[in-house]
């Protein structure tokens, strides 16, 4: 016969740990993106450090570090996306009306660009460092 529980470092229980999902979008009944295992918690506190490790990627200071990244990255994408289509399309007599859809579409990409950076740099479990 297995035992697979371990005691709780937080509680002091003796539980079988349960695993955090990331989320995904849910259209017309399926689940699209998400579902990886992320982390994992005891069922009695809802502690993430049950095992009495402390992870680096859960400080506040990393998350303020990866919001600065990808804040930058948002800012580069915008200045990657946008500056060949201003430059193009601006000396035309009609590049305004179009210049202003092309910034809203490339601003819509870089701000997806940068949210999809920090989920990645949060949720990332094994850090290189």
């Amino acid at each position: 016969m297995r035992n697979d529980k371990v005691q709780c470092q937080c509680c002091g229980k003796w539980m079988v740990p349960r695993p955090i999902f990331s989320r995904g979008i849910w259209s017309n009944g399926w689940r699209v993106g998400g579902g990886r295992v992320i982390g994992s918690i005891c069922p009695f506190c809802l502690d993430e450090d049950w095992d009495g490790v402390e992870r680096v990627h859960r400080g506040v200071l990393f998350k303020t570090v990866a919001l600065v990244i990808s804040v930058s990255i948002t800012y580069a994408c915008l200045f990657i996306y946008y500056s060949p289509m201003y430059l193009f399309f601006s000396p035309r007599p009609s590049g305004k009306e179009i210049t202003d859809w092309l910034f809203g579409i490339c601003l819509v990409g870089a701000v997806y660009s940068g949210y999809r950076a920090y989920k990645w740099l949060v949720n990332t479990t094994k850090l290189p460092f």
